[in-house]
């Protein structure tokens, strides 16, 4: 039985940080070194494919609570959870994932 392998890009610093081909952002987690603030910990960041869409327009919102970090960027940025699940911006439609 042959295993199926799949080349995958990572990040240069982080090995457990993937790049996905399709929204061109990282997905998986890495390791944020403690500082004078904060303690060491590991962070999630989720891709944009992992997003919330409309229902009747099909726009599409990032997922509340998670973090993301672009290939253009040079850090993640994480998207507040505060806000919830509102409505769509577009249409007002109902948003689900």
């Amino acid at each position: 039985m042959k295993k199926k392998v799949e080349m995958r890009i990572t990040h240069p610093e982080h090995s457990n940080l993937f790049l996905c081909e399709k929204c061109m952002s990282w997905d998986g987690e890495f390791y944020r070194e403690a500082s004078m603030m904060t303690d060491p910990i590991w962070i999630s960041i989720s891709c944009l494919c992992n997003s919330l869409e409309c229902k009747k327009c099909g726009h599409s919102s990032k997922m509340p609570g998670t973090s993301i970090w672009t290939l253009e960027d040079d850090y993640y940025a994480y998207v507040s959870s505060v806000t919830g699940i509102k409505p769509c911006s577009k249409c007002g439609g109902k948003i689900t994932k």
